[in-house]
């Protein structure tokens, strides 16, 4: 092969790293393709493939051989980070290096040669990556299932890596074996699980330079139970700790970078839920730095980031663009990569969007979209949050009763306590509200209070009292009306969406007189949809 033919292989292999298909028919990549039949296996081994181009440009920025200084090395890592790979400018990327465009191109030559040198010495085929690192193949395997709902083949996958890896990877397994499990319902195998990983964290790395990422590991995990039993606050400190070691010890490998980046999605739901929006946000944002610093970013986590920072950012006040173009980039991305969970869970944030805009037709069209795919792919907590969103625009558009029936269904896959729960609890109040049955509203809407307090979840308190005031409104009680109102206007005003806000703002106008209550609302309202 010429020296033409491997650049044009290397760029086309670089533009089409999320494309299975596509490096298939790659002279570079196909070898590793060579006895994949499934298409499963076929997504797998593209993102052990996108592990391993990873390497191999970072293997650029270090020189090698006496007539090779570090300077070409370091410009031949950077154009093809920045240009190949982050598709900067030309003209900007030979400015950044203070070079002229002819040796730009000589060194990008240059480059990409190096680059299909070194992805060819690692594929003679793909049977010597898999005697070589067979575990990390199960685990990108074992991912690929997930995301396409076979949670029962996935778990399988896990055992047996568990059963056979060396013990970091063990340990990985068993972290993503809790994550399964916690989203199948399964607790009491959940916990089993994080009992194995302590006693092998003990045993093996009682101390030293890589027990701050192993007990990260277990944190991390502990947190997962501890948020399915509605325990905020105990997940919360798991996961900040977890943070605190894995920056503090700098962790720096691409496996402890992940971890990072989980652990700040997982506190950025955590309180995007509980309402801190703002910080909710931070973690998100954080969590796309992190994914930006890494040579092949991972495109499922740059989607859940994008998901979690959108849903954030749209409700707040005057965020909604942002929020919306942050939501539609997602959702292209989850359709050209062609994941299902992240394309159902992509419609459930735009369904989201919508309604907060008062859009409630295009919100129920979205949750329309993603209920196919999610009754496939999602497992019991994200089909519950889905059936929320679905019951909620169904409402809003006149189909109180069969809102009302699918959160009764979403029940059965929850447990007391935890934020669904509370959020399942509102709306139902609330839509018994709208359909003025007053005294069994009432009656649920005392439930909702006790559900929200007993989530130690703000949003779902405030949103609880709203409903509670409206309840006693309705049946002429002033003195109790408006106490609730209070109370709902004081918790969501720092902990909730702008949406709820504005009811609460627009209730408390109505219960009081307070013009200034109505200007808030109204202001809120037309932030929404700006």
């Amino acid at each position: 092969m010429t020296v033409l033919d491997d650049t044009v292989a290397v760029r086309h292999l670089l533009r089409h790293l999320n494309d299975p298909r596509a490096l298939r028919r790659n002279v570079l990549s196909s070898p590793f393709f060579e006895t994949v039949t499934t298409a499963a296996k076929d997504n797998a081994t593209g993102e052990r493939l996108k592990t391993l181009v990873a390497d191999c440009i970072e293997s650029l920025a270090r020189p090698k051989g006496e007539d090779f200084d570090a300077t070409h090395a370091s410009r031949q890592y950077y154009i093809v980070k920045n240009y190949d790979l982050a598709r900067e400018p030309r003209n900007q990327v030979a400015a950044d290096l203070g070079i002229v465009v002819s040796t730009f191109y000589l060194e990008r030559r240059a480059a990409l040669q190096r680059l299909a040198d070194a992805i060819r010495s690692h594929s003679p085929s793909l049977r010597a990556i898999e005697s070589a690192r067979q575990e990390d193949l199960a685990l990108d395997y074992a991912d690929s299932l997930a995301a396409s709902g076979q949670l029962t083949a996935c778990i399988s996958v896990l055992q047996s890596v568990t059963a056979v890896a060396d013990p970091a990877s063990r340990l990985t397994a068993w972290r993503h074996l809790i994550e399964v499990f916690v989203e199948s319902g399964r607790l009491g195998d959940a916990a089993e699980v994080l009992e194995q990983m302590h006693r092998t964290a003990t045993a093996l790395w009682p101390r030293g330079p890589e027990r701050a990422a192993v007990t990260a590991e277990l944190c991390y995990a502990r947190s997962h139970l501890s948020r399915s039993a509605g325990e905020t606050e105990a997940a919360l400190g798991e996961l900040c700790r977890a943070r605190q070691l894995l920056t503090s010890a700098q962790v720096g490998t691409r496996v402890g970078r992940m971890l990072l980046i989980s652990v700040l999605q997982s506190l950025g739901k955590i309180h995007n839920e509980c309402g801190s929006l703002n910080k909710a946000a931070d973690f998100f944002t954080e969590a796309l730095r992190i994914i930006d610093t890494l040579v092949v970013p991972p495109a499922r986590l740059r989607i859940q980031s994008l998901l979690g920072l959108s849903s954030a950012l749209g409700a707040l006040p005057g965020r909604m663009q942002a929020a919306s173009k942050l939501s539609r980039s997602a959702l292209e991305l989850a359709k050209g990569t062609g994941f299902l969970r992240e394309i159902a869970l992509a419609n459930v944030n735009e369904s989201n969007l919508c309604f907060w805009r008062s859009e409630y037709q295009e919100a129920l069209q979205h949750a329309a979209l993603a209920q196919p795919i999610a009754d496939v792919v999602l497992g019991k907590i994200e089909a519950a949050e889905l059936a929320l969103h679905h019951a909620r625009a169904e409402a809003a558009c006149g189909s109180g009763a069969l809102a009302y029936k699918r959160l009764r269904n979403a029940r059965r896959l929850l447990l007391e306590k935890s934020y669904l729960w509370a959020m399942v609890s509102v709306l139902e109040s609330e839509i018994l509200t709208r359909r003025r049955a007053d005294a069994t509203a009432l009656n649920a809407a005392r439930s909702a209070v006790r559900a929200a307090e007993m989530s130690d979840v703000l949003e779902a308190y405030g949103c609880a009292r709203l409903i509670l005031a409206e309840c006693y409104s309705r049946r002429h009680r002033l003195r109790e009306a408006k106490y609730n109102a209070k109370e709902a206007l004081s918790s969501l005003e720092h902990h909730g969406s702008a949406f709820a806000l504005a009811q609460a703002f627009s209730l408390s106008a109505r219960l009081t007189g307070d013009r200034s209550h109505l200007a808030n609302a109204t202001e809120i309202r037309r932030a929404l949809r700006a």
